[in-house]
């Protein structure tokens, strides 16, 4: 080990937690809808809420339960389920 020369130290620069964010804060930042990253983390956590509600009022209220329609029965008639 004592022959090993190395030229130049090598530099190891940590990452910061908020270079993590990237793609999406950046790009709310970039519209100009926040200032920092915590604010468009805000922003995005309202838009999944907003989606979240709109998805659960669009489940409930479109597929309602139909009735049947009505079989008709061996005299010809129609009954109602």
């Amino acid at each position: 080990m004592e022959g090993i020369k190395f030229d130049s130290e090598q530099e190891y620069a940590r990452q910061r937690a908020d270079d993590k964010l990237g793609g999406l804060v950046a790009l709310i930042q970039k519209w100009d809808l926040a200032k920092d990253d915590q604010q468009a983390t805000y922003v995005l956590f309202g838009i999944v809420a907003v989606a979240v509600i709109a998805a659960i009022v669009l489940l409930f209220t479109t597929g309602g339960v139909k009735s049947k329609p009505p079989v008709p029965s061996i005299d010809g008639t129609y009954i109602h389920q």
